[in-house]
């Protein structure tokens, strides 16, 4: 997902940075948009997004598969940092399941706790529908290059 860090030699501003991540995740995050990850938020330095339950991404146990809540902790920890002008890629990933994530959907909030010059550290929770926490991950992010936006 190659970002326009000109908008065509425009400046950006938050609002259309934000429509324009909304577009590319929406049209370009394959392999999200296949596990039915969703965004659904973006503010300065947050991002919101979820995932629909469905057979596809189910365990053996009738549950949210772990690799599907590990998808949309990265996804949206990610677009967390791409709202605030920073192009990055995760470097590593922790998550602790804290519970079976069942219903639905599930709801996964992310804002970096530091950001420095090379690298992010963001959190993230996925919630089920009674807002109980499913997932805590901890995802560092490298940065690739900045965009500045007004």
């Amino acid at each position: 997902m190659a970002f326009d860090k000109t908008n065509h030699g425009k400046p950006w501003t938050k609002e259309l940075w934000y429509r324009y991540l909304f577009e590319k995740f929406n049209t370009e995050e394959r392999y999200p948009l296949a596990s039915d990850v969703c965004l659904t938020d973006l503010g300065e330095g947050t991002a919101k997004g979820e995932i629909v339950l469905s057979e596809k991404n189910l365990n053996l146990h009738g549950t949210c598969h772990g690799g599907a809540l590990s998808t949309i902790v990265d996804v949206i920890s990610a677009f967390s940092c791409f709202s605030l002008g920073l192009d990055v890629t995760t470097a590593a990933m922790n998550l602790q399941f804290l519970r079976p994530g069942g219903g639905k959907k599930l709801t996964c909030t992310a804002a970096p706790e530091k950001v420095g010059r090379n690298l992010c550290n963001v959190r993230a929770v996925i919630r089920d529908e009674n807002n109980k926490a499913v997932t805590i991950g901890s995802v560092l992010l490298y940065v690739l290059d900045r965009v500045e936006v007004l």
